[in-house]
């Protein structure tokens, strides 16, 4: 397949940035056994732009350079939905990943831990392991949004259980304070 085809069925790429690159694609196949796909160089020789793939789905990265970058190195978190996560943790644990949390189930059904790379961005590993209604953690399906009830035929408790659920989906908005040469803020 070709890459220009490859790209078109991941419709959504994150972007890690890095100081170190070289070092930091060392790290990703070494202890999370990404593939490595490509990489770019610059004039001088240094790795400026790369790729890795972990199962399906690809993840690129990119050198911060020191004028002019607004990446700031360590503030992404990424969560990777993998198989066998059990597996991959034993790897880390094994590459001597040692910022990591342990393996645990959440709530959410989900077999998962999370570690923080040498740069200081996030990763969470995870794996589905038992199928959980998401209302049962507490969520609420958007596609499950209550029907509006006619306010002159309903009774109060009617109106009042649609409220209260459209309150929960749509979160109101209130005016904060903004910075100077603003007029308003919208915030949840």
């Amino acid at each position: 397949m070709s890459y220009d085809l490859m790209r078109r069925r991941q419709p959504v790429v994150p972007i890690v940035s890095y100081r170190n690159l070289e070092h930091a694609i060392a790290w990703l196949t070494l202890t999370f056994k990404f593939r490595e796909r490509l990489r770019q160089y610059d004039e001088h020789g240094r790795v400026v732009w790369a790729e890795v793939r972990v199962g399906e789905g690809d993840i690129m990265l990119c050198r911060i350079d020191d004028e002019g970058s607004t990446t700031v190195p360590g503030t992404s978190h990424l969560v990777v939905y993998i198989d066998e996560v059990q597996t991959h943790y034993e790897d880390a644990v094994y590459a001597a990943f040692w910022h990591r949390s342990d393996l645990r189930e959440t709530p959410e059904g989900l077999l998962e831990y999370d570690g923080t790379d040498p740069e200081g961005n996030r990763w969470t590993f995870c794996e589905p392991v038992a199928p959980i209604d998401p209302r049962i953690w507490g969520a609420v399906l958007a596609d499950e949004s209550p029907e509006r009830p006619d306010p002159a035929t309903c009774s109060r408790e009617e109106w009042e259980a649609y409220e209260t659920a459209r309150q929960v989906l749509e979160p109101p908005v209130r005016v904060t304070s903004t910075p100077a040469g603003s007029q308003h803020s919208l915030t949840p």
